[in-house]
């Protein structure tokens, strides 16, 4: 066992801890609202660009970026209020011990494909102080099953990080700094 799979271990723990704290409603929100919410920030974000327009006179990038953010934030923070209530309504019907003990599954599988992502990541993208070969996946316990794992997802993210380049460049071509409407949605 590596200084890696110790901190891994360690890492998938405090994730199981933290999603046995939480419960399954606020674990699974918490993973949901995060890539929906930047979806939704995407695609709506010009409603809040507008308000924003009519009452402050900040740069048009300034606005762009404020809407992104506030709208993101909105959304994240709607989506773990309800959770938070289903939650409750769960632990009213007694079942809080299931939702705290699938919660605990739920954020130690997080923790370890979030740590798979990154490591597919570091593999990919060479960064010079970090190498994630073969060598390193043969001699650690953990490290090539994270990676498996978040294998899954990377073609998804890999889409979506497209989407997400596609916008930028289009945003940074645009005279007035915002978003074309119809592009987005």
């Amino acid at each position: 066992m590596s200084f890696l799979d110790i901190i891994l271990i360690i890492a998938i723990l405090i994730g199981f801890f933290k999603g046995y704290k939480n419960g399954l409603f606020v674990e699974l929100a918490s993973l949901l609202a995060f890539f929906i919410g930047i979806f939704i920030a995407v695609k709506f974000s010009y409603i809040t660009q507008g308000i924003l327009e009519d009452h402050v006179s900040w740069s048009p990038k300034t606005i762009t970026v404020a809407s992104f953010l506030i709208t993101l934030f909105a959304f994240v923070v709607g989506i773990h209020l309800l959770a938070k209530t289903l939650s409750g309504i769960a632990d009213f019907a007694f079942l809080g011990w299931a939702n705290s003990l699938l919660g605990g599954a739920f954020g130690a599988v997080k923790t370890a494909l979030f740590f798979g992502i990154l490591l597919n990541l570091f593999q990919k993208v060479d960064i010079g102080f970090v190498s994630v070969d073969k060598d390193l996946q043969e001699k650690t316990l953990l490290v090539g099953p994270c990676m498996k794992t978040a294998e899954v997802l990377l073609p998804v993210l890999g889409d979506w990080f497209q989407d997400v380049k596609k916008e930028v460049k289009e945003f940074d071509k645009a005279e007035d700094g915002e978003f074309d409407k119809d592009t987005v949605q």
